[in-house]
């Protein structure tokens, strides 16, 4: 099944560049070999999404465990991001296991990293008392003054 992949076009200050899909020159490593794309990007919106570009990948392009696309562009300064894609079949109930085991075992590292008991010092709650005492007696006008 053919698929779009989106990727950016910027000058040097990071700003889209528009306008460039006739001067980008495309590339695709697929499982480590590189060959020429067979379609051209298209911008997207160049007033919403300046410097965005699709790319149509044919299923030809897709059929692999792992996809680079690359490119170059003939305007002086433009800079194409890379699009990594990885198709890896993974076993779902395993990999949610091994998710949630990695968290279990960070989530009690933290905690257990936290306060130690013994460096505890609990509140003097006679002395807090004893000034919430004093400060109940404080009348305040309108303005909050006291």
């Amino acid at each position: 099944m053919s698929r779009y992949v989106y990727f950016q076009v910027t000058d040097s200050s990071g700003a889209g560049v528009t306008g460039d899909s006739a001067n980008l020159t495309m590339r695709i490593v697929k499982d480590g070999v590189s060959s020429a794309a067979t379609n051209t990007p298209a911008e997207i919106d160049s007033t919403n999404l300046p410097g965005w570009y699709s790319l149509l990948l044919t299923d030809s392009e897709l059929n692999g465990n792992s996809i680079l696309i690359t490119g170059t562009s003939s305007t002086s300064g433009a800079i194409v991001d890379a699009v990594t894609i990885l198709d890896q079949q993974v076993d779902a109930t395993s990999s949610v296991l091994d998710v949630l085991s990695t968290l279990k075992t960070n989530v009690d590292a933290t905690i257990s990293s936290r306060l130690a008991a013994s460096s505890y010092t609990a509140p003097d709650n006679s002395s807090i008392s004893a000034i919430k005492t004093q400060t109940d007696k404080l009348t305040f006008n309108a303005s909050n003054q006291v």
